[in-house]
């Protein structure tokens, strides 16, 4: 599985890369290309949670952590 999943992070951001896609658009597409792998392989279909929190969503909650800004 380890190796499916580096290969299929590879080929996402090699894809992006020939692509001319900016770093965040890279890490919004390997953001939900693990969000899909882990549905898949916990539930056997790529979209398992309708309330997963979109990249944006994560982004945002993840740098209030980091500055410490809460509002």
């Amino acid at each position: 599985m380890v190796h499916n999943l580096k290969q299929m992070l590879f080929l996402t951001v090699a894809a992006a890369c020939l692509n001319g896609c900016s770093g965040d658009q890279v890490k919004h597409m390997v953001y939900d290309a693990l969000y899909s792998r882990q549905c898949v392989d916990q539930k056997g279909y790529p979209d398992c949670d309708p309330h997963h929190p979109s990249y944006d969503q994560y982004k945002r909650e993840r740098d209030k952590v980091i500055t410490g800004n809460d509002g």
